[in-house]
């Protein structure tokens, strides 16, 4: 299993979204540990290598986060 760390704000900004937005985002924190693809990120090489863009779609509207897998 592969450690996530949250760069920049980015975990407080997870922290902040609803609840429903930090249960949704679970599934593919637990993807991105476990060495898989997510169903819909965004590469960021410009921060960083392997650091991905989650974004998720809620009915309260669009969130995003930026993780780094260490490697």
């Amino acid at each position: 299993m592969d450690f996530v760390e949250f760069r920049g704000c980015s975990l407080d900004d997870l922290r902040s979204f609803p609840t429903s937005v930090m249960r949704e985002a679970e599934y593919p924190i637990d993807r991105l540990q476990n060495g898989l693809l997510l169903d819909d990120f965004k590469s960021m090489t410009s921060v960083g290598n392997a650091v991905a863009e989650i974004r998720i779609w809620d009915e309260a509207g669009n969130f995003s986060g930026d993780l780094c897998r260490q490697v």
